[in-house]
Parts: structure tokens; sequence; C-alpha cells
């Protein structure tokens, strides 16, 4: 059975600088902001470490190719595979623990993701919704479902 790599075009250059630059950024500041933001109860901190993240793919965004839809193009990429993961859990896990908004429609952004919720090997390797919020309600605490992207606080019933 051909692994998540095989989905790689085979002249694919690894060695991009490109490539090793952005896991980095995902590695050293999108999963470690994923993870404060989940874990934090403070609703104000909450609210900080919301536009951290956003920042921080922002600068993701902004380092990819201009239409995509993956980072370096039409073709898919570590990068791509690297960040997919955390892609997911945006929506599948900050979207319900911490009102997580989803991309703008039309923006790079929602091509991005798009791009990857449609890929058939990054599909096949991804849980189901429950399974993602099961996992990580420990993490999320007591606070649960609350529309930050509406202006709205934690809740206090749950």
């Amino acid at each position: 059975m051909p692994g998540i790599l095989s989905c790689l075009p085979e002249n694919h250059n690894f060695g991009r600088i490109a490539d090793c630059g952005q896991t980095m950024c995902v590695n050293r500041h999108i999963i470690p902001c994923f993870y404060r933001l989940l874990q934090e109860q403070d609703f104000q901190k909450q609210i900080e470490y919301t536009e951290e993240l956003k920042d921080d793919i922002s600068k993701l965004v902004n380092a990819s190719h201009v239409t995509g839809p993956f980072f370096l193009g039409p073709d898919i990429s570590f990068v791509d595979i690297q960040f997919a993961p955390w892609m997911l859990r945006l929506s599948r896990v900050l979207k319900p623990y911490r009102g997580w908004p989803d991309p703008e429609k039309g923006s790079r952004w929602a091509a991005w993701v798009d791009a990857i919720e449609a890929n058939d090997q990054i599909m096949a390797t991804t849980s189901s919704d429950e399974l993602y919020l099961d996992s990580y309600q420990r993490y999320a605490g007591t606070y649960f479902k609350f529309p930050l992207h509406q202006g709205g606080g934690p809740r206090s019933d749950v």
C-alpha cells in the first residue's frame, strides 16, 4: 500500500529551502500556538492566542504560491503534508472548542484548505470529527463552543 508521500510528483525537489523554512514555521509556531489556544481557559488570552495563530498562518499563506492551490502551486508538497493535520484540526477542534472562524470565501487560505480537504490521500489518514472532539476535549478544559469570531464569550453551562 503506497504511503502519503506517494502523492508527491516523482520530480519533487525535497531540498527546497522554502519547504525547510516553512516546515520549521509549522513546528515552531503553528503547532505550539494551536495547543496554547486550545488549553487556555482565560478568555482574553484565548483572543490573544487566536490572533497569534492567525498571524502565523497568514505568514505561511503569504509565503505560498500565489494561486496554489497547494503551498508550492498545483502539486502537493512536503509543507502541505506537514501542515495538513493541523489545518484540519482548525475546523475539527478549534472551531467547536474555541470558535475558530472558517476561511474567507475566495481567499488564498480558503483555496488551500479546500485543496487539502479534497485530497484523497490526506483524507484517507484523517479521523472522524467525533474522534477529534473526543481526543482533544481534555486539552480544551471546561469552556466549550463559544463563538469567538462572533464576539461571544465562553459558555459557563458546560
